[in-house]
This record gives C-alpha cells, structure tokens and sequence, in this order.
C-alpha cells in the first residue's frame, strides 16, 4: 500500500509562472520514516542552519516525515536531504550513518 503519492505536473511554462513554483527550477522532496516529533525536530534544525535564501518545509504525515525543498540549486538541496539522512538514519534504521550509493551517481 502506498504510503504517500506525489502528483507533481512540471513542464517548461510552469516552472516560468510564479503562482506554481516562484520561479524556482529545482523541488525534491525526501521521504524518511518510520519517525515522530523528535525527528522531525531534528529535520527542522537542520534546515533552519542550511536555508541561504531557498524554500524548505519539513512535516509529519503520521509516522513518515516529508521534507520538501524549492529553491535554485541541486547541490543545496541535496546536502539538506543528505544531512537530514545522515542525523536520522541511526534513529530509523538502527544503522550507522552513511551515504546511499545512488548519491555518488
């Protein structure tokens, strides 16, 4: 059973218009879970320290936590998430911090 759908619709005029995504070219969006309110604390701390002038959110959709990102660059918003993933991965997995393989692709 699907935890989250994500129903995105992008192309080239909407990314233009400033009522869908401000102008912005780049969103991501990280999914982690199972969590709670300590986790996404810490999602939050985190992002409050890396946010230089793009547009993070972090919430908790029942035990899963989504942290959203909209900004100008890949390489920010991926060391968010990356981040985000290497405080939380020892609480969600029990599992030492590390980076996935898919990340040095």
């Amino acid at each position: 059973m699907p935890l989250v759908r994500e129903r995105q619709r992008v192309d080239e005029r909407a990314q233009r218009r400033l009522a869908l995504l401000g102008g912005r070219p780049v969103s991501g969006l990280l999914l982690l879970g199972p969590s709670d309110e300590n986790g996404l604390a810490v999602c939050r701390e985190e992002i409050d320290i890396m946010v230089d002038g793009d547009v993070f959110g972090a919430t908790l959709l029942d035990d899963l936590i989504a942290v959203r990102y909209l900004g100008d660059s890949t390489e920010r918003a991926r060391a968010v998430f990356e981040t985000i993933w290497l405080h939380l991965r020892p609480d969600i997995f029990g599992r030492p911090a590390c980076r996935p393989r898919i990340w040095a692709t």
